[in-house]
């Protein structure tokens, strides 16, 4: 995406993802505003939680697992695990599950109780906002308007949906609508995904949006026009066709089942309007929609894992504001304009 001169309310755009937390935050999108990349808040909650020695209490938020789930049910084996509901759709959107695991869940209404027994608690949630705009703060930065979140939610699917139908099937409502770029951007609780509802939450008081991560990286991307946008994520490799601010086409997979033959298969079907969900679902990945073909001026790839790139593709890297690692946030910044248009 293009800089540009335009100044706007002070916004905090904070990326969140399983190894980093993306930041920028400013009231000019130049290549001097303000950027951060911290480790993630399920990182830095994750030791929180290893530190402790004894029976835990987990408060506060749903979050994005990955270490922290992990760090739970280690401790769970030799600690009782006690956490209130909203703390426990981190580990299952499935309360259940969660109990058969051997975790207490508890309503808000009985913490105290917990308390008073001197269980550790950690408050979970992607975003650490008092410790962000205490950092922020020391260095003169003033306290935000509004603020942008990016963050993955496969959504909580009905009993007998698959997880990977579930997530692919908003990109895909959203593109038989018309595929504007603006129709992705949430402003709101979505009653369908736990992750992005409990950021809402956590946002209560500030003019604020979410947006799933990897449209973020398209948002940070696109400059207009017919264009791929291609996010090479360490989990998701996800791949958008673009005409005129709406996505005309979109594929989703997982990395790790992605090469050099499949990349160039499959974006070439994207290009052309052929690609179908049957073989990219069937394949193990999440799914395929494609309205109609494009003539990409460019195609432009992001993400952790784009190294996996094929040469002989004729691609360029994205570096929003001079930083290849800042294109989810700008995003995020991007789409409080598109929602104000």
């Amino acid at each position: 995406m293009s800089v540009d001169s335009e100044f706007r309310p002070l916004t905090l755009s904070v990326d969140v993802g399983k190894g980093t937390q993306d930041v920028l935050v400013g009231d000019l999108l130049d290549e001097n505003v303000v950027k951060l990349v911290l480790p993630s808040p399920t990182r830095i909650l994750a030791d929180r939680i290893r530190s402790v020695d004894g029976d835990l209490l987990c408060t506060g938020y749903t979050m994005g697992g990955g270490p922290v789930s992990k760090v739970i049910k280690s401790h769970l084996l030799s600690n009782e695990v006690v956490m209130v509901e909203s703390a426990a759709r981190t580990i299952s959107d499935d309360l259940d599950e969660v109990r058969e695991m051997g975790i207490r869940v508890v309503g808000r209404d009985e913490v105290e109780v917990y308390r008073e027994r001197d269980y550790s608690e950690v408050r979970l949630g992607d975003l650490l906002l008092d410790e962000l705009f205490g950092f922020l703060g020391s260095f003169g930065v003033e306290r935000p308007e509004r603020i942008g979140v990016g963050v993955q939610d496969h959504g909580v699917a009905p009993e007998g949906v698959s997880d990977r139908r579930f997530r692919f099937s908003f990109f895909r409502d959203v593109i038989k609508k018309g595929g504007d770029l603006s129709e992705f951007i949430l402003t709101g609780e979505t009653g369908r995904f736990s992750r992005i509802d409990s950021v809402f939450r956590q946002l209560d008081g500030f003019e604020s949006l979410a947006v799933d991560s990897k449209i973020a990286a398209v948002l940070g991307c696109y400059d207009g026009g017919e264009e791929v946008v291609v996010d090479a994520g360490n989990g998701h490799f996800l791949a958008v066709s673009l005409r005129d601010n709406r996505v005309v086409g979109i594929f989703e997979h997982h990395t790790r089942m992605m090469d050099a033959g499949r990349i160039r298969e499959l974006l070439d079907k994207l290009v052309y309007g052929e690609i179908t969900d049957d073989e990219v679902f069937g394949d193990g990945g999440h799914g395929a929609f494609c309205l109609e073909s494009i003539e990409p001026d460019r195609i432009v790839v992001t993400g952790p894992r784009r190294g996996i790139m094929p040469s002989d593709i004729d691609f360029e890297y994205a570096h929003p504001v001079g930083d290849v690692m800042m294109t989810g946030a700008v995003g995020l910044f991007r789409a409080f304009d598109l929602k104000s248009d």
